[in-house]
C-alpha cells in the first residue's frame, strides 16, 4: 500500500511539473499564450495537512504539519524541479500549511468521518488583479520569461492582490470559487499515518486534473472577474484625452501614462465628434501603426474593445481598425476570443452588423446574449447600434406575435440593463405598427401601453425623447389607446368601489362615446382611496407608476376621483359618488387642463358654468349630448 501511495504522489508531482511552467516564473517557466491566454499566475500550490478532533490541539497541529511535510518531501523527491516554479515575488509556489482539526469536511462522530478528516488537501491559489495595471504587471512578468532585460522586480507592484480560490471543501473563506481546478485530497485510515492510505477518486482523479482544459476553465472564471481592459471615457473628458494624445504623439512623450489611458483615449479619437478631424490624423496613424507593431498584450487587446465601441458602418476609421486588427487576430488575448468565435465576421465591417443582427434575432434575450459574447455595453456599442436597425426590421413582420414582442422588449428594456433611449423610437413604432388599423385585445393594449409609458414616458405629457421625431399617426394611435385605457380604468375602479345602480349606465355611456370617436382625450385624477384600491387590485403587472401615470384629486379627503375629457371644443369633468358632471368651453380660462398632476374638485364645481347631477340617466345623457 505504501508503494502505491508513493507512486500516486510521484505521478502527481510529474503532472505538476508539466502544468506549472505556463503559470509561474523562474528558470523552469515555459510561458506560451496557447496554454495561458489569460495571463493568469499561480501564487501558491499549498499542501495542507488536516486531522480529526481526537486528542489535544497541539498534538493534532503537529500531526497535520508532519503529514503535510511528509507529502511535500515525497513530491520534491519525485520531481525536484517542482521547487523551481516561482510566484510573482520570485519565491517557490510549493508550500505547506497545517490546520489540525480546524477544517473538517465531515462529522467526526463516526470512524469513517474521522478517517475522512485525516487528510491532505492540495490548494491552488491564483493571483487576481484588481485593475488593468495589475493585469499588465502579470502579463509583463510572464512575457519576460527568458528575457533578462524584461525581468520583473521581486516586490509586487500596486494593482495585484491575492485572493485564494476556495477549491477544497470548507477551505478558504473569501476566495474565488474556481471549481474547474479540483482539490486533491489524501485520506488517512489511521491517525498516525503521515501519507494517507488512499487517494480521493484514485489515479483517474489525478489524470483529470492534468488536463490543461481544467486550468483554462479556471482562467475563464478569473477573466470574468477582471475589469474591462478599456474604460469608456465620459463625454466631458474626451476632448482633453484626444488633445493629450495629440501632444504626446507630437513630442513622442510616453512618461507617466498607463496603457489603459492610451486605449481609453482611442475611444475619444475615433468617436463621432472627432473621427473626421484633420488635426487628429497623426493620432490616427499612431494607433494604426501601434496595432501593427506592438507586442501582444494590454494595448492590442484594448484596441479590440475600441473597435466595436467606435464602429460606424462605412466610416474610414472602422475599415482601417478592422484591417489592422484582423492582421493581428492570432495575437489577441482570451478576453475577446469569445466575441471573435461567436462573431467570425467581427473584422469584416460590411458583414459584421448583419451577422450580429442574426445573433440578436436568434436569441430570446438579445441584450444578455451580447453581454455573454463579450460586448460589455450592448446599447452603446457602435457595432450593436449598427446591427440594431436590421434586428428591428427582421422582427417587425412578427410583432403581432408574443414571442417577437418579448424579444424586442427584452432588448429595449433589459432586466439587467438600462432602457434603450437613443434609437428606440423606430422600435416603439414597430411595436405599434401592427395595430395601426386594428385594435389589439384589451390585455395586450394595456400591456404595451404601460411598458411604453414606463420606459419612455407618457406622450401626452412629454414631447421630447423618442416622441420628438415619432411617427405622428402612430403617436395618435397610442394616445387614443391611452384615452380608452384611462377611461376604462376609471370606470372599472368606480364600478368596483361604488355600489350604485347609476354607475354601470354612466360607464357604458362614456365608453360608447369613445367608440363613436367623440372623445378626443381623457385623463384621470384619483383620490387617495381610489389610488390605493387601484394599486392593489387593478395594477397587477407592476409596471405602472401611479404618481406618473395619473393625476391626484386632493379635495374632500380624497374620496372623490375625476375623469377629465376633451370632447371637441369642450372640457367635460365627471366624478364618482354624487359629484355632478361639469362642462366648460375649452377656451374658458376656468376650465381644468388635462394632464395636470393635482386637481381640486370643489374649485372646479364652483367655477363650472354648466353642470347636471346623475339622478336620471336618460335625462343626464341627453343633456351631455346636447352640450358637447
Amino acid at each position: 500500500m505504501a508503494r502505491d501511495r508513493r507512486e500516486i504522489v510521484a505521478r502527481l508531482a510529474q503532472r505538476l511539473d508539466e502544468v506549472l511552467p505556463c503559470f509561474t516564473l523562474g528558470v523552469a517557466s515555459r510561458f506560451e499564450k496557447d496554454c495561458n491566454p489569460g495571463f493568469v499566475m499561480i501564487e501558491a500550490v499549498q499542501i495542507e495537512g488536516h486531522t480529526d478532533d481526537v486528542g489535544t490541539d497541539r498534538v493534532n497541529r503537529n500531526l497535520s504539519a508532519a503529514r503535510a511535510n511528509s507529502t511535500f518531501f515525497a513530491i520534491t523527491q519525485a520531481a525536484e524541479q517542482v521547487m523551481h516554479h516561482q510566484k510573482l515575488k520570485r519565491q517557490p509556489v510549493l508550500s505547506v500549511a497545517a490546520y489540525g482539526p480546524d477544517r473538517p469536511v465531515t462529522s467526526n462522530d463516526t470512524p469513517e468521518g474521522r478517517a475522512t478528516n485525516c487528510r491532505i488537501d492540495l490548494r491552488f491559489i491564483m493571483v487576481t488583479p484588481q485593475d488593468t495595471n495589475g493585469i499588465e504587471i502579470i502579463r509583463e512578468a510572464l512575457e519576460s520569461v527568458g528575457d533578462p532585460d524584461r525581468a520583473m522586480v521581486t516586490r509586487p507592484r500596486p494593482g495585484c492582490r491575492k485572493r485564494p480560490p476556495t477549491i477544497s471543501p470548507n477551505g478558504g473563506r473569501n476566495g474565488i470559487q474556481t471549481k474547474a481546478v479540483p482539490a486533491f485530497t489524501f485520506h488517512g485510515q489511521h491517525r498516525n499515518q503521515q501519507l494517507s492510505s488512499s487517494f480521493h477518486a484514485g489515479s483517474q482523479f489525478v489524470a483529470g486534473f492534468a488536463r490543461r482544459s481544467n486550468l483554462r476553465r479556471a482562467v475563464s472564471a478569473i477573466l470574468d472577474r477582471w475589469p474591462d481592459a478599456v474604460r469608456t471615457p465620459e463625454d466631458r473628458d474626451r476632448e482633453r484625452l484626444a488633445r493629450e494624445m495629440l501632444r504626446r504623439v507630437a513630442a513622442w512623450d510616453w512618461t507617466n501614462i498607463p496603457t489603459q489611458r492610451v486605449n481609453s483615449a482611442a475611444i475619444a479619437v475615433f468617436d463621432e465628434e472627432r473621427r473626421s478631424r484633420q488635426d487628429l490624423l497623426s493620432v490616427w496613424e499612431f494607433y494604426l501603426k501601434e496595432i501593427a507593431t506592438r507586442e501582444p498584450g494590454a494595448f492590442l487587446d484594448g484596441m479590440v474593445g475600441v473597435y466595436p465601441e467606435s464602429f460606424m458602418p462605412g466610416a474610414d476609421h472602422t475599415r482601417h481598425l478592422a484591417r489592422a486588427l484582423a492582421a493581428r487576430s492570432d495575437d489577441l488575448g482570451a478576453r475577446h476570443r469569445k466575441l471573435m468565435t461567436a462573431l467570425p465576421e467581427l473584422f469584416r465591417p460590411d458583414a459584421a452588423p448583419l451577422a450580429l443582427a442574426r445573433i440578436m434575432r436568434d436569441a430570446d434575450d438579445a441584450y444578455a446574449q451580447l453581454k455573454a459574447i463579450g460586448l460589455s455595453s450592448p446599447h452603446t456599442s457602435g457595432i450593436a447600434r449598427a446591427a440594431q436597425k436590421t434586428f428591428f426590421e427582421r422582427l417587425a413582420p412578427d410583432l403581432d406575435k408574443a414571442e417577437a414582442r418579448r424579444k424586442l422588449l427584452n432588448w429595449l428594456t433589459p432586466e439587467n440593463g438600462p432602457v434603450l433611449q437613443a434609437g428606440a423610437g423606430p422600435a416603439v413604432e414597430a411595436l405599434l405598427a401592427p395595430w395601426r388599423e386594428r385594435n389589439p385585445p384589451d390585455t395586450l393594449r394595456n400591456e404595451l401601453s404601460e411598458a411604453i409609458i414606463k420606459a419612455w414616458n407618457d406622450p401626452s405629457l412629454h414631447a421630447g425623447g423618442i416622441w420628438s421625431g415619432f411617427d405622428g399617426e402612430l403617436r395618435a394611435v397610442l394616445l387614443r389607446r391611452l384615452t380608452h385605457q384611462d377611461m376604462k380604468f376609471f370606470c372599472d375602479m368606480v364600478t368596483a368601489t361604488q355600489n350604485s345602480p347609476m354607475r354601470p349606465p354612466r360607464r357604458n355611456f362614456w365608453l360608447k362615446l369613445y367608440h363613436d370617436r367623440m372623445i378626443d382625450e381623457a385623463w384621470v385624477a384619483f383620490g387617495s382611496e381610489a389610488q390605493r384600491y387601484a394599486q392593489q387590485n387593478l395594477l397587477r403587472g407592476g409596471k405602472t407608476d401611479m404618481n406618473r401615470r395619473f393625476g391626484r384629486q386632493l379635495d374632500r379627503g380624497g374620496i372623490t376621483s375625476l375623469l377629465i375629457m376633451r370632447i371637441g371644443n369642450k372640457i367635460v369633468v365627471d366624478g364618482c359618488h354624487s359629484y355632478k358632471t361639469h362642462i366648460f368651453r375649452a377656451d374658458d380660462r376656468r376650465a381644468p387642463k388635462l394632464y395636470e398632476r393635482e386637481y381640486y374638485c370643489d374649485d372646479m364645481m364652483r367655477a363650472s358654468p354648466n353642470s347636471k347631477p346623475h339622478n336620471s340617466i336618460p335625462s343626464w345623457s341627453q343633456w351631455v349630448l346636447q352640450h358637447v
